[in-house]
């Protein structure tokens, strides 16, 4: 039987959130008081009464209340008091955080889902070849596809890539999600696997239903693979994931042993998350 589908191999992955985490800052303004001190001058014994002792200024600043002023001391022999001196201005308070953290204490953050800027296909042995392939770039409705039979029952990868997402180089990868968008003619497709790919090659573990007992529905439905705190059993790095070859492959299969089916890609997208 012939192998059906044409096309440039098209991927389109988002790289969820996860995630970022964001933080919360919250003050408490409290105003610092000084009671000024006064107090009036003794009587001299010749001079005239000592003049009462000014107050203290207040002080006023965000945090902790300011000290209280020290009242003015009786004046000596008709001399006026000597003004209290003025409160000492609070302390400001510290900002609180209530960042999202991981165990080891780095704030974790989240490129978001993003677009390939290329998608092709990796052939596999009796792999059916995807029809407009670039159409899994785009969630807009207009897909790739394949007419997937009992006799050849399983497509080739459709790889989406090069998705630009910039994560700094002293970053710590921590996850991965990868995000398809997809539907069957019939109800009957099936997923076969999604793999990251390194230089069109499949590294890691395949994240797909392992049995691919989960039978496509017949509307486009966005699934999604893997998560924040989930590498794909690979060692990643900034450097790997923020290559233009590195991507997401998708493979379809018909599970029955006559009759076919179509499978439809309209996008996939792929969301790393990271600490620093």
């Amino acid at each position: 039987m012939p192998r059906f589908g044409r096309g440039p191999a098209l991927w389109f992955v988002t790289v969820l959130g996860v995630a970022g985490c964001s933080a919360i800052t919250s003050f408490d303004d409290f105003v610092g008081a000084t009671d000024g001190g006064l107090s009036d001058g003794s009587s001299g014994s010749s001079g005239a009464s000592g003049s009462s002792g000014t107050s203290g200024s207040s002080g006023t600043s965000s945090g902790s209340s300011g000290t209280s002023g020290t009242s003015g001391s009786s004046g000596t022999s008709g001399t006026s008091g000597s003004s209290g001196t003025s409160g000492t201005s609070g302390t400001s308070g510290d900002a609180s955080t209530d960042a999202s953290s991981d165990v080891a204490g780095c704030t974790l953050k989240s490129t978001g889902f993003k677009a390939g800027a290329d998608t092709l296909q990796v052939s596999v042995s009796s792999g059916l070849n995807w029809i407009f392939d670039a159409r899994a770039k785009t969630i807009d409705g207009s897909s790739s596809y394949v007419n997937v039979t009992y006799v050849y029952p399983e497509t080739d990868y459709l790889v989406v890539r090069g998705f630009g997402f910039g994560v700094p180089a002293n970053a710590t990868l921590k996850g991965l999600t990868a995000k398809v968008v997809r539907r069957s003619t019939s109800n009957q497709m099936r997923d076969r696997e999604i793999s990251l790919l390194l230089d069109q090659t499949p590294v890691g573990e395949n994240r797909a239903d392992p049995q691919g007992s989960n039978a496509w529905s017949t509307t486009l439905t966005t699934v999604t693979y893997g998560g924040d705190s989930d590498l794909w059993g690979f060692t990643l790095t900034p450097e790997m994931v923020n290559a233009a070859t590195f991507g997401v492959g998708f493979r379809a299969k018909y599970p029955n042993a006559s009759g076919s089916d179509d499978a439809e890609v309209d996008a996939i997208m792929l969301s790393v998350s990271y600490c620093e």
